[in-house]
């Protein structure tokens, strides 16, 4: 599995020409504002396609069996989320791979990966 199924640069740049949609979504300034059933259901999904591409990853050896998936993908999500926050809010028309926090996604998705991985020099990958 590659760290970019799990977001990184990828994600922030296909994010960077949504803007408006980040804004609302992540920022919330409407007072009151809340996301349609189905835009929320979206959100969702995303969270339970991540849970299940580290649960692959988990039963090929790369993260803890004792590990919660779900504490993951949510940490992946804030992380991704606060990486996009800072592309959009201070280089909104910089592209993913020279900004100067979305340049480090990869970086970031590392060290979730570090923290909540296997030991690599305990694991067999089939």
């Amino acid at each position: 599995m590659a760290l970019g199924e799990l977001g990184g640069v990828g994600k922030v740049e296909e994010r960077r020409g949504r803007a408006t949609d980040a804004i609302v979504m992540f920022w919330r300034p409407i007072p009151n504002w809340q996301p349609s059933p189905g835009a929320f259901a979206a959100a969702v999904d995303v969270i339970a396609t991540t849970t299940g591409l580290l649960g692959q990853a988990q039963l090929i050896g790369l993260l803890r069996n004792d590990i919660d998936l779900e504490e993951v993908a949510q940490v992946l999500a804030a992380l991704i989320a606060g990486v996009i926050s800072q592309q959009l809010s201070n280089e909104p028309g910089t592209d993913a791979v020279t900004g100067r926090v979305s340049r480090y996604a990869d970086s970031i998705a590392t060290m979730v990966v570090r923290h909540y991985g296997a030991d690599p020099t305990a694991r067999s990958i089939p």
